[in-house]
């Protein structure tokens, strides 16, 4: 055993005294671990009279190899004010300075002198300052002996590289040796060499080296700090050629280098052999960048200077940007799909991960080119007409943006090589700058370089774009029109390589592409695109302060490429087949006799357990192959995930696969009652807390224990055997290779919830036209029973998936902890739009979580949604004691601890986990306005067919004989009441789990939601203000009758027959009355409106009464009506003894994300709306009318604005809730919203929840026109966020009309 406290006493003793260094400076934890490891280091330590060099060598290395991944020096040693005093008397660092530039001779003193700068950075790494590593530089190119040497200076670069503001991607580690690749210049040069005879001499690669020191130096010399100046190389050499040069360093080719130069592989010939190529006798390649000509033009002269010398033939091809980077007469912007953030460089562009063998080169940080030098007539394109150039190209010629719906043979398409097993594209980083004549000026040809990781993947791509070299037919448009003249393929070794270390400081991260840098926001948290996004993330420059880890950000660079491939590709996945083409003959001859819940969890155990978990083919009997990965695209892993798995490519707008066991005999009871395979997923928030605790084996367990009670039914039997085959799916992932629960070591617990953030997102689809359809059927809704279908249209992107932060714990105290403060730094820090995010605030909620909440608002992706929890456990409280007490039940004793357990469920409608069906349907209230109107029609429909519209419900009285305004409220009522009714029969005339052996669909949880959502709130109450204003007020201007007759004609926009004459020769008169009904309109619209300051007490006392209706008539209905009877019996059908069937009562007002289709299905309303425009989301202020302008932004008081939703009945009675979407403008004052919040929260504004977007109008007007550098701007749609750039018109016209709120008036006080 070895005495560690004498050790380390003897170890400090002698080391301080050899170094002539106080022990205070010395790590004596790591240097005690080593020596007390080391007999080597214990025989240094005790026989130091006789200097052992090779071994206090070896002890050096260890002590590097140790501190390499140590953190043991920190401020836990001694403070910094004495390690700051002991460096000032020390002087240790201008002294090794002055001694080494004396002499080198002194090898002893040079090893001392090299330690004690390594001890010193070990304890305060703030004096390896550049001035040190400057003359660090200077040592490293001398031709020192001794490997010790080497390896101090080389780690000291090390420690220089992580003490600098880069950040610690190892992209940047590989990027410091290839500095220039991302710099995207204004001038350049192309400078081709060739050596004689083909055959590089020692002497020449000896100068070779001096010279791009000297250029690096140069670079240094003109760069300026503050980027306004530039200039840099990139350098590289045919692959042939490399190998001799490292065959004069007695080194081997690693295995990227032994391809490029295997003359069998076809990628290596393919120059020579395609007619549009040219492969050229190139050597050595110099690309010189610049920001000024005479920059570029100084370094050209290095270089043709040094092949002067050399006696070496050499081409300059000089050109330079114009018209703002455009090529080909200024219309096409190439580069912009381009790998430029340090993620993607990394994975598709530097050579990385590579482990050489003894002997062979490290590539590491090296790269391949494909230069080329092409011609073409610049006038040929020009003189084309715009749309056959847009199609070419795949971008229109204004904004370079990728158009909706690209012609297949488009440039952007062939120049795309998409990955089918995963969705991203196979990328290089691609420059091209346009070769001019002097003369006219115009572009005659380009000089065009790649950087990729092998010619491999060059030549992937190019069979894409240029074809078969055999063929004369060139695949990609745009290149038909030009014409290879010289290049070839080169590698780009690393400085590393090329034994140099270049300086690489915060000024050598150029600027990003100026495509992706036009436009960015004053919020420092809120970034308009992907590219901008990555760029200030990956270098030190998120004013955040904690950009996410590399790991984070890999996985993001990934995602994002994924989304970007989907501006131009479609991608799908085949219908799911039936069960029985995965049967065996066995199977099949039992197929009939099995019951619907056994057929269910058999098909659950073959989708999930072989067809989506496998990367293995799966036969089956329609004759084709399913398991594959480019089938469903489900079977993918990435090595730097956390979260193994992969979600579905079909959004819930897309509709959904699952795989179908329903027999042909049973499909038309199936259509009768809109239950289907497909029907009941979403809305429903299964147990997690139940499931983790029991884990997969547990509940398997549970299920055959429960299975084996001799009291079961037979339909209780059935229900465990089907989810007793669920589970095991388990078993059959296993077999497929999968293993569940894998222990990844992470020692972020932040980047767990960043990496199961980022699952949710993996298949955002940007371009709408490219979303995966005809996958929806007839009950394919998110809710059980008959609810839907939604409107796919409003559902892009929508993933139906929550997260509930906050609220109560069990003893009543504020359940914010540490874990919430993880999501929401993911809100914050992630550009994501799923999934959504829930936040429940008390009154005892701590201040920093408020704040988290604020600042992921800023960022700008519109969560988390802000919950008021008292007011919704008050609601859902009241609502559980009415569903007992109207029963005739006693009130269970634990209803106030299940009222405080709720969670959101897909969106943002609460229910409690594992314990609730949730049954819902749309309540059009408008439509009880057209009906009130028109005498029970709808008046839509109204025309030369229909005459003034469809009857819809019961036939109430003539505008003209409904004399007062509460005999209208009165009709209202009654229509309002039909449609409730409706609603009602039809859930309940059509209509789970483990502890009550049933499915959820067949009466199986403990809890039941039935939650009449009573859409168009908002309007609906400016409607009803306007018609007791206009017709029944002391200002009347109209009479219902005349109301009516300019509804029906949209307002006088659409004058229709036969109410008046559309015949040319009479359409005066009939022009008269529009303009007429266009001037009530215009009354309608000025009229004070809910939720903003001109709402006066009438209007909030009509948005107090309608929704106090709304409550009545739900519970009137459900408890007094024909559909009592028909929940009476329901309740017989289902009551278990101990747990009764009944239904809870959730009113609700939730547009969601159907503001469009609600309003589609709509006439012209009173309170201003056109006939099919949208309608306000949710319980939101009315938008501006859709019809009209976009109006300038005027700021409503956000909490004056939201006083009137604090009234007791819109919280009370709508405990569904009822949301308001707010949008805010980028710069709105952190302290500002934290003063919301917390008016908020004190019942002064809002009601029961509210959502907030942060997004510039003038923002949403520049991502219409030029979606792709608004990639990451998303929005508020009502239950969930989407990505604006990938809404449709209509959707994107609401947003822009929306109210927009300013900080409270008294906000400064």
């Amino acid at each position: 055993m070895v005495d560690h406290g004498f050790a380390a006493a003897t170890f400090v003793k002698a080391v301080s005294e050899d170094l002539n260094l106080s022990p205070s400076l010395l790590p004596v934890d790591i240097l005690c671990r080593l020596e007390a490891e080391s007999c080597d280091a214990r025989v240094v330590l005790t026989g130091k009279e006789s200097f052992d060099e090779a071994k206090w060598e070896k002890l050096l290395l260890q002590i590097l190899v140790a501190t390499s991944t140590s953190k043991l020096i920190q401020a836990e040693h001694q403070s910094q004010a004495r390690l700051a005093t002991s460096v000032v008397e020390l002087g240790i660092v201008q002294n090794v300075i002055e001694v080494l530039k004396r002499d080198h001779s002194n090898k002893e003193q040079l090893y001392k002198s090299l330690t004690k700068i390594l001890l010193l950075v070990l304890t305060n790494p703030k004096v390896l300052t550049a001035e040190v590593v400057r003359f660090l530089r200077t040592l490293q190119q001398k031709e020192l002996s001794h490997i010790s040497i080497q390896a101090v200076v080389t780690r000291l670069f090390s420690i220089y590289e992580e003490q600098t503001t880069i950040p610690q991607t190892s992209s940047f580690k590989y990027l410091r040796f290839q500095r220039a690749i991302p710099f995207f210049p204004d001038y350049g040069s192309h400078i081709t060499i060739a050596i004689p005879n083909g055959i590089l001499t020692k002497s020449v690669q000896m100068k070779c080296i001096s010279l791009l020191q000297k250029m690096s130096g140069q670079c240094d010399g003109l760069n300026n700090p503050n980027k306004e100046t530039a200039v840099d190389y990139n350098v590289g050499f045919d692959p042939k050629i490399w190998v001799q040069w490292l065959e004069l360093f007695q080194l081997k080719p690693s295995s990227p280098l032994v391809d490029a130069v295997t003359d069998t592989k076809p990628e290596n010939n393919f120059l020579v052999q395609h007619p549009k190529l040219k492969q050229s006798e190139i050597h050595l390649w110099f690309f010189i960048k610049g920001t000024q000509k005479q920059h570029c033009d100084f370094l050209v002269k290095t270089v043709t200077d040094f092949c002067e010398e050399n006696t070496l033939r050499w081409i300059v091809s000089s050109a330079y940007k114009k018209n703002d980077g455009k090529l080909f007469g200024g219309y096409f912007m190439d580069g912009i799909s381009n790998a430029v953030d340090a993620m993607s460089l990394e994975r598709e562009v530097l050579l990385s991960g590579i482990s050489p063998k003894a002997g062979e080169s490290n590539c590491e940080g090296g790269t391949f080119a494909f230069i080329q030098k092409f011609r073409f007539d610049v006038t040929v394109f020009s003189d084309s007409p715009i749309p056959v150039k847009e199609n070419m190209i795949g971008r229109d010629g204004t904004y370079s943006e990728t158009l909706a719906n690209i012609e297949e043979r488009a440039h952007v398409k062939k120049a795309r090589n998409i990955r089918p097993e995963d969705g991203t594209n196979a990328e290089f980083l691609r420059q091209a700058l346009p070769i001019v004549t002097s003369e006219s000026h115009l572009e005659h040809g380009l000089f065009f370089a790649a950087f990729g990781k092998s010619i491999q993947r060059f030549f992937e791509i190019f069979q894409n774009m240029f074809g078969d070299p055999t063929t004369d037919f060139t695949h990609d448009l745009l290149l038909t029109h030009v014409q290879g003249d010289a290049g070839g393929f080169m590698y780009c070794p690393s400085a590393n390589e090329l034994q140099y270390v270049p300086t690489f400081t915060e000024s050598t991260i150029y600027p990003s592409i100026p495509f992706w840098m036009k436009y960015k926001s004053s919020n420092p948290l809120l970034f308009y695109n992907h590219i901008q996004y990555l760029y200030f993330m990956t270098t030190n420059q998120y004013a955040g302060g904690d950009p996410p880890s590399k790991r984070v950000l890999h996985l993001l660079s990934t995602t994002f490429q994924r989304w970007h491939s989907t501006w131009i590709h479609k991608f799908d996945v085949p219908r799911m087949p039936h069960l029985r083409t995965f049967l065996d003959e066995a199977e099949l001859k039992s197929l009939d006799t099995w019951s619907i819940p056994y057929r269910k969890g058999l098909s659950y155990k073959k989708m999930l357990g072989s067809v989506l978990t496998s990367n293995k083919e799966c036969p089956a009997a329609d004759g084709n192959v399913y398991g594959t990965s480019d089938n469903f695209g489900t079977f993918r892993i990435n090595p730097k995930e956390l979260i193994v798995g992969v979600t579905d490519r079909l959004s819930f707008g897309s509709g959904k696969e699952v795989m179908p066991y329903l027999l042909d005999s049973e499909l038309d009871l199936s259509w009768d009652l809109a239950l289907t395979e497909f029907g009941n997923m979403g809305h429903i928030v299964p147990g997690h807390r139940y499931i983790l605790k029991l884990g997969v084996n547990g509940m398997l367990e549970k299920l055959k224990g429960k299975l084996s009670n001799p009291q079961l039914t037979d339909e209780q039997k059935q229900f465990y055997n089907s989810a007793i085959l669920a589970y095991e799916v388990q078993y059959a992932c296993k077999h497929n290779g999968i293993k569940f629960g894998s222990q990844h070591y992470c020692s972020r617990a932040q980047d767990i919830i960043d990496s199961f953030f980022i699952k949710f997102d993996e298949h955002v689809v940007l371009n709408g036209y490219n979303i995966p359809y005809g996958h929806a059927t007839y009950g394919s809704t998110c809710v059980t029973g008959r609810g839907g279908p939604f409107g796919t249209g409003d559902s892009l992107n929508q993933w139906i998936q929550q997260v509930t932060l906050g609220g109560y714990t069990h003893d009543g105290k504020d359940a914010c902890n540490e874990v919430t403060m993880l999501c929401l730094n993911a809100c914050r820090r992630l550009p994501l739009n799923a999934p959504c995010v829930s936040l429940r605030l008390t009154p005892h909620t701590p201040l920093i979580y408020k704040e988290a909440a604020a600042k992921a608002i800023l960022s700008g992706g519109a969560h988390p949604i802000l919950y008021h929890d008292d007011r919704m456990v008050g609601g859902m409280l009241d609502a559980l004691k009415q569903s007992f007490l109207r029963s005739n039940l006693a009130l269970p004793l634990d209803l106030d601890e299940v009222a405080r357990d709720y969670c959101a469920d897909g969106c943002y409608e609460p229910m409690y986990e594992g314990r609730t069906e949730f049954l819902f349907g749309y309540v059009f209230l408008l439509q009880a306005v057209m009906y009130t109107m028109n005498c029970g029609m709808n008046y839509q429909g109204a025309g030369p067919v229909n005459l003034v519209g469809g009857s819809m419900s019961y036939r109430t009285e003539m505008p003209e004989d409904i004399q007062t305004f509460d005999h209208f409220k009165k009709i209202f009522l009654l229509h309002l009441r039909r449609l409730v009714q409706n609603l009602f029969s039809l859930i309940l005339g059509s209509y789970g789990c483990i502890k009550s052996g049933r499915d959820m669909s067949n009466g199986g949880s403990r809890f039941h939601t039935l939650t009449p959502m009573y859409v168009g709130f908002t309007n609906t109450v400016n409607s009803l203000y306007n018609v007791q204003e206009m017709v029944y007020g002391p200002n009347r201007t109209t009479s219902l009758k005349s109301f009516r007759m300019a509804l029906i004609n949209n307002w006088g926009v659409n004058m229709i027959e036969p109410f008046y004459d559309t015949v040319d020769v009479r359409v005066v008169q009939t022009e008269m009355w529009s303009q007429k009904y266009l001037a009530m309109r215009e009354h309608a619209l000025s009229l004070p409106k809910f939720g903003t300051p001109t709402a006066n007490s009438e209007v909030n006392a009509m948005a107090e009464w309608l929704a106090d209706n709304m409550n009545k008539i739900a519970y009137d209905v459900l408890y007094n009506s024909p559909v009592t009877e028909l929940y009476r019996g329901l309740q017989k059908k289902y009551d278990v003894q101990g747990k009764p069937f009944i239904f809870q009562l959730l009113t609700g007002a939730g547009t969601f994300e159907n503001y469009v289709s609600v309003g589609a299905g709509c006439g012209a309303t009173p309170d201003g709306r056109l006939n099919g425009q949208p309608t306000a989301s949710d319980c939101s202020p009315q938008p501006h009318a859709q019809d009209k302008p976009v109006p300038k932004t005027k700021l409503l008081d956000i909490v004056d604005s939201l006083k009137p939703y604090s009234e007791r009945n819109l919280h009370l009675y709508i405990p569904g809730g009822c949301e308001v979407d707010l949008v805010i403008e980028e710069d709105f004052p952190m302290s500002s919203l934290l003063e919301f919040i917390d008016a908020f929260v004190a019942e002064k504004a809002g009601s029961n929840l509210v959502t907030i977007t942060c997004v510039n109008k003038e923002t949403l007007a520049n991502a219409e026109n030029e979606p792709q550098k608004f990639d990451l701007v998303r929005n508020r749609m009502g239950g969930w966020s989407n990505f604006f750039v990938a809404m449709f018109p209509e959707h994107k016209k609401q947003h822009q009309r929306r109210m927009y709120f300013g900080p409270h008036k008294d906000s400064t006080k």
